[in-house]
């Protein structure tokens, strides 16, 4: 029998991991590399074969592990990793922004990517956003989204 691995697991870990600003050069890079990598290869396989909706939906856990590994990494200390385990993808969004780790622009990307999740994965979609049908709006958002996690590493 295999455990399953969550997020919150990988979270926990992490907030075992030394801050960045103690990790070594080779280490930083492996993790930047390795992470960015899969998160890209991934986002441009559900490009490619046209699947907004889960592109859209996975960027934005993406996009919300990133950060709280970030405020992890930041404030390990102040606030505790249970603590950020539990915010929400508003909330470690929010806090990203507050604390000066991404930019104004950065931030509107996010919450646009964030609201864009949110339509889907709380309303229902358009029918047009259900097909295969290329859809160049979407597909600017989740390379918005792709170059972000670049620029967070």
């Amino acid at each position: 029998m295999t455990n399953k691995i969550t997020p919150k697991d990988v979270l926990n870990r992490l907030g075992k991991l030394p801050p960045r600003e103690k990790m070594s050069e080779k280490e930083k890079e492996f993790y930047k590399e390795i992470s960015s990598a899969l998160m890209k290869s991934e986002l441009e396989q559900l490009i490619a074969n046209r699947q907004w909706i889960v592109g859209i939906i996975s960027l934005t856990l993406m996009l919300e592990f990133i950060g709280k590994t970030m405020l992890i990494w930041k404030q390990k200390g102040p606030v505790s990793v249970r603590k950020i385990n539990n915010y929400t993808i508003y909330k470690t969004f929010k806090q990203l922004s507050d604390l000066k780790m991404v930019d104004q622009q950065t931030s509107r990307k996010m919450h646009k990517i964030r609201k864009t999740r949110n339509n889907f994965a709380h309303g229902l979609p358009r029918p047009m956003s259900l097909s295969n049908q290329p859809n160049p709006k979407l597909e600017k958002l989740i390379q918005d989204g792709i170059a972000i996690i670049e620029e967070l590493f």
